[in-house]
């Protein structure tokens, strides 16, 4: 059985719309992208009523990938 990949991405760490690529194939990942088509929402892991991390899974390579710093993105805005 094929292991599968587990990434982490600061979403602070990301340059312009949010728009950052798997890091395992490249296939790009938009949270304007509501189609399904690229990924999957896997896990939301909420504190109180804000989202704290959010887990998605690639549907091109099957890599999950953690997305972090949902806090501090909120604190700038």
């Amino acid at each position: 059985m094929k292991r599968r990949s587990v990434f982490k991405v600061d979403l602070t760490r990301i340059q312009g719309e949010g728009d950052f690529p798997c890091p395992s194939c490249g296939e790009i990942m938009s949270p304007d992208d509501e189609s399904g088509i690229p990924y999957d929402v896997v896990k939301l892991d909420m504190k109180e009523d804000s989202l704290e991390s959010l887990t998605i899974i690639c549907n091109r390579c099957k890599s999950l990938i953690h997305l972090l710093g949902f806090e501090e993105l909120k604190a700038h805005c």
